[in-house]
């Protein structure tokens, strides 16, 4: 099995940390402690998944931490699409962060499939 920070899904959550990590500095104030915190804290509880997912053998148990993946890359795009709307951040800062999180998705999607055929057919 290969290291987590190895695997194309680490790189790009962590580039997605990164992305919010700068887009966030300079909110106003009564931002920093709601959507600002949101988006560092769910950035970072995706690259805790990508570890725990890396270290279990147990598909099921995967299923369900990759759900939770999923919930938390939601959120970022929706609280991601508020701070442009609120125009705390730009349209292209969207879009930038937009592509790490499509691409995190659709791993998320690659990972959920290939796991659901492994438990259907265990060889």
């Amino acid at each position: 099995m290969a290291h987590a920070q190895d695997t194309p899904i680490y790189k790009d959550a962590y580039d997605l940390l990164v992305i919010v990590m700068k887009l966030t500095q300079n909110f106003p104030r009564n931002f920093k402690n709601g959507i600002a915190r949101d988006l560092s804290l769910y950035s970072q509880r995706i690259i805790t998944l990508i570890f725990k997912i890396n270290t279990t053998n147990d598909s099921n148990k995967r299923l369900i931490l990759l759900d939770d993946m999923r919930e938390y890359i939601t959120l970022i795009m929706l609280l991601l699409r508020a701070s442009t709307d609120l125009r705390l951040i730009s349209p292209t800062q969207l879009g930038m962060a937009s592509e790490k999180t499509v691409s995190i998705s659709k791993q998320i999607q690659g990972c959920i499939n290939y796991t659901n055929k492994k438990i259907q057919s265990p060889d």
